[in-house]
């Protein structure tokens, strides 16, 4: 196991691999801790570092396995460079078994400070860099990665502790008086092992929150002045703030994640407009009726999400292009195109543009936008407004995302989604409208690998076109196509690796011919209760590895179970949502494995 995991970055010699066999006996039954030494020694280059990482773990402190694999997690963490050891501490913040969003942690990271512009190589971004960390944590061992699903550049998704390694971090987080955990997940008095504001030096403030707490946060002004992170997280979300903490005495803070909060009852504590240290600030999911001007005070933000949820038409105020050292900016999914202005031309450091919606903002501070790497699009009821998006990219290495809702496509526009699936910086599309007859624009799509389409109201079968495009994932969703029969060529949708066929109602037949799809690992047919069965060519798509069955009737459910020798090589096979008579039969859903 060292041999594999080590050899990925330098090459063994004699000497190594005899040292190497003597850490592995040292560690029977014990992979956590081989996994461990495998990604330590892979950071060293030579013999004499190998036989140094050997004397220096204490083989014979004890002959108790559990102690032999403490030794080497110790180890571990003392060989640690400095910036991982903060970037590894930090991670202390998350409860246990947390599923940790990588993209969310690079921001924490980088508002943090952990994460600064020194040393940074030519044209590496800060985000690149954290990237880099998580990467280098996971070589080592330390933390458990998630890749990202169908994107060929194979970037995390998340990351996870193992609990021993969250036990070295909370420890070494205690004695470094690193940050202070209050719990009250187990009622309304904090656990017992947390500190309760115990330092009068409290830099970092992670609360885990229980729904039935009704009571502020024991707080001493002493110890708040030096705050420089407060993390809320929820035992669900949905949770009142119920005035937990007041944050007048809260001058030093960079990071505020409110994440998940409710506040339809109550406003935005207006205090937070006096925190202009804030690096980050997270309203995802939040609650809320309106965003108060005092954002705008906030001018030294890095990050903002405001990704609120089950809020109709939120205003947002005319003030984030204020926010000059912005970088990474998330709009929410629905502003009032009649109440909202919004001009973002003074955010020359962005990054990251979410949610950027061409009927509010103003589609001309784009050009301005000149360090824009990421920018998620939308266009509603008016497909003119493609020409004036398309006009203003001019970014160099930009990712571009587009979701396009209730626009129906003529003839008229023919030469407009032309030009759209034209563009070199376009990786995904959502279209949600009619552009039958207009298919044919996809043949000069080259770089999308992220498509779905729905109402398009396709009568003719969509595969000959698509499958000849790189996609990774293809999503036929509602009305999409009205014809009875779909054919997937021989070595057609050569790079898919994910296809969910939804509300196809038309679909009876569907033909996957030998070579087809050879690396498809995730199918989904739903909502499509005409289609009489999976195709007879779905045995010789040997990649496939889960296959999905919602909203299905019994008849064909019946059909496919009685068939299972077509997908006999499928590890998971799922089934949900049972339609009997044109009824859902909720008791009979159910999730069906083979192994």
């Amino acid at each position: 196991m060292i041999q594999n995991i080590a050899e990925n970055v330098t090459t063994i010699d004699e000497e190594m691999e005899m040292l190497g066999k003597k850490m592995v006996q040292r560690c029977p039954g014990l992979p956590l801790a081989i996994i461990l030494l495998g990604g330590l020694l892979a950071t060293k280059q030579s013999s004499k570092e190998w036989e140094r990482v050997y004397q220096n773990i204490d083989w014979y402190k004890s002959r108790l396995e559990y102690s032999r694999l403490q030794e080497v997690i110790d180890f571990s963490y003392r060989d640690l460079p400095y910036r991982l050891k903060q970037c590894y501490l930090f991670l202390g913040n998350f409860p246990e078994n947390s599923e940790i969003k990588a993209k969310k942690l690079y921001h924490l990271w980088i508002a943090e400070g952990i994460i600064s512009k020194t040393g940074l190589a030519e044209g590496e971004t800060m985000m690149a860099k954290a990237e880099h960390y998580l990467g280098e944590l996971a070589q080592r061992g330390i933390v458990q990665v998630r890749l990202k699903k169908y994107c060929h550049t194979k970037r995390f998704k998340s990351c996870q502790l193992h609990n021993k390694m969250r036990g070295l971090c909370l420890s070494n987080v205690k004695r470094e008086n690193f940050l202070e955990v209050i719990d009250f997940r187990h009622g309304n008095i904090p656990a017992a092992s947390s500190s309760s504001y115990s330092s009068s030096k409290i830099r970092r403030l992670a609360i885990y929150l229980d729904n039935e707490i009704n009571k502020p946060l024991p707080r001493a002004k002493e110890n708040c002045t030096h705050l420089r992170s407060v993390l809320f997280f929820h035992s669900y979300f949905g949770s009142y703030w119920k005035k937990m903490v007041k944050f007048s005495d809260f001058n030093l803070l960079r990071i505020l994640d409110l994440e998940g909060f409710d506040f339809v009852e109550e406003e935005l504590p207006k205090e937070i407009g006096n925190l202009t240290s804030l690096r980050y600030m997270s309203l995802r999911d939040c609650k809320i009726k309106t965003l108060p001007s005092f954002i705008g005070n906030l001018r030294y933000l890095q990050i903002l999400d405001l990704r609120v949820k089950h809020v109709d038409h939120l205003y947002v105020p005319n003030v984030l292009l204020e926010m000059e050292d912005l970088r990474h900016l998330y709009l929410p999914t629905s502003l009032n195109s009649e109440l909202n202005d919004l001009q973002l031309n003074g955010l020359s450091n962005l990054e990251t543009l979410v949610n950027f919606d061409c009927c509010v903002c103003h589609v001309k501070d784009l050009s301005r936008l000149s360090n824009l790497r990421m920018l998620k699009a939308i266009i509603s009821g008016n497909p003119n407004a493609i020409g004036g998006l398309l006009k203003e990219i001019t970014q160099q290495n930009l990712c571009f995302s587009l979701a396009i809702y209730n626009c129906s496509f003529s003839s008229d526009e023919n030469t407009l989604l032309g030009e759209l699936l034209g563009c070199r910086h376009l990786y995904k599309l959502e279209m949600r409208g009619k552009i039958s007859g207009l298919l044919e624009n996809f043949q000069s799509c080259t770089s999308l690998t992220k498509l779905t389409l729905s109402y398009s109201e396709l009568e003719h079968d969509p595969m000959p076109i698509l499958e000849k495009l790189s996609l990774r994932r293809l999503i036929l969703s509602i009305e999409s196509f009205s014809g009875t029969d779909m054919v997937c060529s021989t070595g057609g949708f050569s790079q898919l690796e994910s296809l969910v066929l939804k509300g196809l109602r038309n679909l009876e037949n569907w033909e996957v011919r030998e070579k087809a799809m050879p690396k498809l690992s995730h199918l989904r047919i739903s909502g499509s209760e005409n289609l009489t069965m999976i195709p007879d060519g779905l045995r010789y798509v040997t990649t496939l590895q889960e296959l999905e069955i919602f909203w299905m009737p019994q008849a064909f459910v019946n059909r496919l179970r009685d068939n299972l020798d077509k997908v006999s090589g499928v590890p998971v096979i799922k089934f949900h949502n049972t339609i009997i008579d044109s009824q859902v039969c909720c008791t009979s859903s159910l999730s069906y494995y083979i192994y």
